[in-house]
């Protein structure tokens, strides 16, 4: 069976669009450089269809998470699973 090209640009548009991706930003620093001996925090709240149905990804939770008094730098990663789920994760480094 034989494609025609308009199928097949169809089928790498879909594909395209289902592929999973990761983004990680940096969203503060104190100005510290980051050190092997801080501490390390994290929280995520992972959404089935865009919908957030419970969970915390705040910084004060990551920090919590991670005993962490003084916050040096902080990193959101938004991760996309096949554009179905959604995982959002803060990570919290600091003292």
């Amino acid at each position: 069976m034989c494609f025609s090209k308009s199928k097949n640009l169809s089928f790498a548009v879909l594909l395209i669009i289902l592929v999973s991706c990761s983004i990680k930003l940096p969203v503060s620093s104190s100005g510290q450089a980051p050190s092997p001996s801080d501490k390390v925090g994290y929280a995520k709240v992972v959404a089935p269809f865009g919908l957030v149905f419970g969970g915390d990804a705040s910084i004060e939770k990551a920090a919590a998470n991670g005993g962490i008094t003084e916050v040096k730098t902080v990193n959101l990663t938004q991760k996309s699973i096949l554009n179905l789920v959604q995982i959002y994760e803060t990570e919290v480094r600091g003292n």
